[in-house]
């Protein structure tokens, strides 16, 4: 059967994330530094990380935590000057992909019906499409704590097929994360693995996103 529908992953699939938050956490803890706190940067974000990696990336008392640790209480001059550098640093740095754009259009132009899976926090996630000028080419956009599934769940997908009111042999996702797809697989849907923040061995592997074109038709 032909593909009539596309789904996209929102991180590292439509824009770089992985690239986007280490520099605004690294500029964050600049600002800290620049603002009188005494550590050692590439330590400061090694340990900033280990906390990440704990409470998870969509945690938003990342940098409280981490004052906690250094100073034994959180000083709000250095998480306030963090929190402006993080966010400063995103705001002016998010993009998508070269090939997102393009690929979207034509995709459109195919009468393809488009929409997104994410795992996040729907204000977070929504916050990064908008910022990316990405929300004019989604008929929906399904966040995981917004229907109370997150992906691998094949109930995700369930809901993104009742949207789309398909079959699932009639829609690809494509996503960076392999575990990802094999919840779209397990519903029947078409799946692609998009490797080009991380690699790994999946088939069929695709590096742009413009190669989504070989497979829609």
């Amino acid at each position: 059967m032909m593909i009539k529908s596309v789904v996209f992953d929102l991180d590292d699939t439509l824009y770089n994330s992985t690239a986007l938050s280490e520099s605004a956490r690294k500029s964050a803890l600049k600002a800290m530094v620049n603002e009188g706190l005494d550590i050692d940067l590439k330590k400061g974000y090694e340990d900033l990380m280990r906390i990440v990696k704990r409470y998870g990336s969509n945690y938003s008392e990342h940098f409280n935590r981490f004052l906690e640790e250094k100073l034994g209480y959180v000083d709000y001059k250095f998480l306030a000057s963090g929190v402006i550098a993080y966010h400063n640093t995103k705001f002016a740095y998010i993009r998508p992909f070269d090939d997102t754009v393009p690929t979207l259009i034509k995709l459109v132009k195919r009468k393809k019906k488009l929409g997104i899976v994410t795992n996040g926090v729907p204000v977070k996630q929504w916050e990064k499409i908008l910022r990316l000028g990405l929300e004019h080419f989604f008929e929906f956009v399904i966040i995981s704590s917004e229907v109370k599934y997150e992906k691998p769940s094949p109930k995700i997908y369930e809901i993104a097929l009742e949207r789309l009111d398909l079959p699932p042999e009639e829609a690809l996702m494509v996503d960076n994360k392999i575990e990802d797809l094999k919840g779209a697989k397990n519903v029947g849907m078409k799946t692609v693995l998009i490797a080009r923040v991380k690699d790994a061995e999946y088939a069929p592997k695709i590096k742009k996103l413009s190669e989504i074109l070989n497979f829609v038709d």
